[in-house]
């Protein structure tokens, strides 16, 4: 897999006295957070460092945290089926149902994922939102933060792995407008994937998409995902591209660009889920 040696940038020393206390904060939100609730391993195994760190900067006092946290859970004791099989069953009856894919890593290490309007021909929020789902779990299995668990010195709590998310907007259109979508898209990340989103980069938006962006996916925002929203003319995309990703990611997503315009573009076929060089880590283990 493209980046796969790649490692978060090497921190700054963590106070040990904080670096205590945030572990202390990380268990006790572990311990509260899960009273009540009929955890199964997949769950458990989810409570990681990480994620216990993201819950921990969410809020400011413990109760606050216990209830996001609960609720996360409960999500996902909710959805546990396709958080287990991590599997479409759209795209699963038809690979071309839905085209979001990780396309390999940038220079942090992070994933990086890309979806063009052009190419989906299954358009229904549910559909969609599976997929999505399906998605992310898999970045973030695909690359795991760095098991030595880098420390922030300024909170003491664990680095989390995040993700850039590119959307070329090429073929938007009326069918696109569904605001049920957008919506849950924006749902996922602030809530169920919450301190995961680095960067949203929206690719190629034509003049119609910025009163759909205004109008109908900015409301449902809130303040700090908006400002990660990234608008990126096709023609800067080398140039912009280059300094977010480095050259061989620009590489990669500039071609997947170009073949999304082609006039050949609806004989495209592609692999559920992943893009560019990337190879899953199953495929890999199936191979060896």
């Amino acid at each position: 897999m493209e980046g796969e040696n790649v490692s978060m940038a090497n921190p700054a020393t963590c106070d040990e006295f904080l670096a205590e206390t945030a572990k202390s904060d990380r268990d006790t939100l572990k311990f509260a957070a899960s009273i009540g609730l009929h955890l199964s391993k997949h769950e458990e195994e989810w409570l990681t460092d990480e994620v216990l760190s993201i819950y921990c900067r969410a809020k400011p006092t413990q109760m606050e945290r216990i209830e996001l946290m609960k609720s996360a859970l409960q999500w996902r004791v909710g959805r546990r089926e396709i958080l287990t099989s991590l599997v479409c069953p759209t795209c699963a009856s038809d690979f071309c149902s839905h085209d979001a894919r990780i396309f390999g890593c940038d220079c942090d290490g992070d994933p990086v994922m890309m979806n063009c309007f052009q190419l989906p021909r299954d358009l229904t929020p549910a559909n969609l939102d599976t997929h999505m789902i399906c998605l992310f779990e898999r970045a973030m299995k695909e690359f795991p933060t760095p098991p030595s668990g880098h420390l922030d010195p300024l909170d003491g709590h664990v680095r989390v792995r995040k993700w850039t998310w590119v959307i070329d907007i090429y073929g938007f259109g009326v069918r696109h407008t569904d605001p049920r979508t957008t919506r849950n898209l924006i749902t996922l990340l602030q809530t169920a994937y919450r301190g995961r989103l680095k960067k949203l980069i929206v690719l190629d938006a034509p003049t119609i998409f910025q009163g759909f962006y205004e109008n109908v996916a900015k409301p449902f925002m809130k303040p700090r995902t908006a400002s990660l929203v990234e608008f990126v003319a096709y023609e800067d995309a080398p140039t912009r591209f280059n300094e977010v990703f480095g050259a061989g990611m620009t590489s990669i997503l500039l071609k997947e660009a170009e073949e999304n315009r082609s006039v050949n573009w609806e004989s495209k076929t592609w692999r559920t889920f992943y893009g560019g060089n990337v190879i899953p880590i199953a495929t890999k283990r199936e191979t060896a």
